[in-house]
């Protein structure tokens, strides 16, 4: 790819019978997320993005698709893609399931475990 782009995007391919959540959090992390019939399994898979709030320009759509509008930070932009499916084993069964699965990912992006490690030489003399 070249050129100075000012701003990307990622989004989620418009199913009829979808439903369209998003996140209310407009610090760290925030997402946009389907759930209900997105497949030919006629069932009810979920499918997520995630976005840091503070590259976010916007959200829109199309007749195809939601759409996140990211700037770049440091010539860089980060999203994450996140998907359920209700027929895996355990799966997320219910919208209300998908949004405390999504709650629960924003959570841990926006709270990464952090390690400091300290290594210790000793060395016998003998």
């Amino acid at each position: 790819m070249s050129g100075d782009f000012t701003s990307y995007c990622a989004g989620l391919a418009k199913h009829a019978d979808s439903e369209l959540t998003n996140s209310q959090d407009t610090a760290g992390r925030g997402y946009i997320a389907l759930w209900g019939k997105q497949s030919l399994a006629d069932d009810n898979p979920g499918t997520a993005v995630f976005y840091d709030n503070g590259a976010k320009v916007g959200l829109t759509e199309d007749k195809l698709s939601y759409i996140v509008i990211l700037k770049p930070t440091d010539g860089k932009i980060r999203y994450y893609f996140a998907a359920c499916w209700e027929q895996e084993p355990g799966g997320i069964k219910t919208k209300k399931e998908f949004v405390q699965y999504l709650q629960s990912i924003q959570r841990q992006l926006n709270n990464p475990v952090l390690v400091q490690v300290e290594i210790l030489n000793k060395i016998k003399k003998g």
